[in-house]
């Protein structure tokens, strides 16, 4: 019996420094897990904010570029009969924004949307 006391006295004090250990280390690790998650997220945003900006950027050129006012400045040539001024325009509009399609990898849903109808209605086609 005075062994099973002694056996205590030794097992209980080492239980609760192992627990200690345990919820120390459990908590440093879960830390340093979170830093590691801030730090890859960080690593992203450093790597996808400026294509996301030049993005943004070439799209409102694309915009600015298939406003009326601007394409007709651009492209009017007395010489196009009425006909095809309205193809060159049209094309122009396509041309101007295939060119910049792949920009839609680094915008929202939302904002596409809005890019997409936008050339709708400069082209008065349903593509």
């Amino acid at each position: 019996m005075e062994a099973l006391i002694e056996f205590g006295k030794i097992i209980i004090p080492a239980t609760l420094v192992l627990y200690a250990v345990y919820l120390t280390v459990r908590t440093f690790i879960l830390k340093e897990i979170e830093l590691k998650r801030l730090e890859v997220r960080s690593r992203s945003i450093e790597t996808t904010l400026p294509a996301r900006l030049q993005a943004y950027e070439r799209m409102t050129l694309f915009l600015e570029r298939i406003a009326p006012q601007n394409l007709l400045i651009r492209l009017n040539n007395p010489g196009f009969s009425a006909r095809d001024f309205h193809k060159v325009v049209l094309d122009e509009i396509r041309n101007e924004y295939n060119h910049n399609v792949s920009q839609q990898v680094y915008m929202g849903e939302d904002v596409w949307s809005q890019i997409r109808n936008a050339k709708r209605r400069s082209c008065y086609c349903s593509e």
